[in-house]
This record gives C-alpha cells, sequence and structure tokens, in this order.
C-alpha cells in the first residue's frame, strides 16, 4: 500500500467506481496546543518549510460493506509522460476514464525538476491536462472553447457530459 502523504490542495475525483487523488502539496503538521508565540509567522506551527508541490496521482479504493469493516486501499498510479506539479487546481473525470486538470499552482521546473526551495518560483496554470487512467499516460489537450482558461487558482469544475464548467477562482495579476 502507497498511502500518499499529508497533502493539501489536491483534487480527489470519482472515476469507475474509484477515487483518483492528484497533486496538491505536503502540508507541515500543526500543533494546535502550542501557544501563539511558539507559531510560525503564518499562525501555524511546524517545521517551517515552504510546501512541496506534487505532481503524484493516487488511486484510493474504498472496501467493506459496513463501518466495521471499511478498508482503504491506496495504489500510486505510474503515469506514462509528464506529469505537472499542480495544487489549488480544478479536476473533472469524463466517459468514466480520463481525469481532467484545470487551472492551479504549477512550480516552474528546470531540466524537468522543481527549483530548490530558496529559488522556487510558482504561476499560475492555463494548461488543460488528460490523464487516461485506464491506459495510464497523460496529454495536454487543446481549448477548444468560446472562452479561454484564465490562469487562476482556487476554482471549482463540474461536466455535463460533454463541457466542462469552471467556476470562479483567483486570478493570477501581473
Amino acid at each position: 500500500m502507497n498511502i500518499p502523504p499529508f497533502l493539501e490542495s489536491h483534487t480527489c475525483t470519482l472515476i469507475g467506481g474509484k477515487h483518483y487523488v492528484y497533486g496538491g502539496a505536503i502540508s507541515k503538521p500543526v500543533d494546535l496546543s502550542l501557544s501563539a508565540e511558539a507559531k510560525d509567522e503564518d499562525g501555524l506551527s511546524g517545521s517551517g518549510e515552504d510546501l512541496d508541490s506534487q505532481n503524484q496521482l493516487y488511486q484510493v479504493e474504498i472496501l467493506g460493506q459496513n463501518l466495521e469493516e471499511i478498508r482503504v486501499d491506496f495504489q500510486k498510479v505510474e503515469i506514462k509522460g509528464k506529469t505537472p506539479y499542480l495544487d489549488e487546481h480544478a479536476a473533472v473525470s469524463i466517459e468514466d476514464r480520463y481525469l481532467v486538470l484545470l487551472g492551479g499552482s504549477t512550480v516552474v521546473e528546470r531540466d524537468g525538476e522543481p527549483l530548490a526551495l530558496d529559488e522556487i518560483q510558482i504561476v499560475h496554470n492555463t494548461d488543460i491536462f488528460v490523464i487516461d487512467v485506464v491506459e495510464k499516460e497523460i496529454v495536454t489537450a487543446a481549448n477548444i472553447g468560446k472562452s479561454s482558461l484564465k490562469p487562476c487558482t482556487a476554482s471549482a469544475a463540474a461536466t455535463d457530459g460533454k463541457r466542462i464548467f469552471v467556476f470562479g477562482g483567483i486570478e493570477q495579476r501581473s
């Protein structure tokens, strides 16, 4: 079992009876028992390290028929192709096979690897990524809609089976 790290700003999408958790950022632990003086400047306690964006996909299956026998099985899914480092993105499923990732924050990379924490750069994403969970591969999709995806984070998305609707979010300021 490959239990994912403690995440925040990730997505969890139901596809074909299984949940798929993508991206997010590894969250530092919070100790709510510490006094205000002992907390970091962001109001949280912990290591003080920056969050670490993820580009992993996990398949989550909930097994069992009642509360006494519920079991959760996590499997890390190896994807063919380059998966983006994303958090605060939106996700929907299409045709019970495709995981569509939209917007969010992405970490600027150098030579295929994220920059070091002291030089990290985060930008808002406008790409649309599609992961085929059957073939386990990813592609970047073209937006053929009437409006383009604005660079934003913290939006919500829904689908009617043919179209994807993206609502709200925080736009990147230039």
